[in-house]
């Protein structure tokens, strides 16, 4: 907290607008000038965030257990544009 700091702050006449770069400072100088001061945001923007489902299979590949299913679902997500992961546990013979 910028308050928390005992920072002496003497505005200049020059500056015609306080401003910081997060809520709490901006209250903080505000408190402490006993004037106006806005936060900041961000200029750029983030990118979005995807989800990503995690998927976890502990089985045989073959098509009695679904190999098909487990295909046509990892095709469909594709087309979709959904992120996934799947492991797979299965054992070699």
């Amino acid at each position: 907290n910028f308050k928390e700091l005992h920072m002496n702050f003497k505005k200049s006449k020059n500056i015609n607008r306080l401003s910081a770069d997060s809520n709490s400072t901006a209250k903080a100088v505000s408190e402490m000038t006993k004037e106006k001061c806005i936060p900041l945001y961000n200029l750029f923007e983030k990118p979005d965030e995807k989800r990503v489902l995690h998927l976890m299979s502990a089985t045989r590949l073959s098509w009695e257990k679904g190999y098909d299913w487990m295909k046509a679902l990892a095709k469909r997500m594709l087309e979709r544009g959904n992120l996934f992961s799947w492991e797979i546990f299965t054992k070699t013979e």
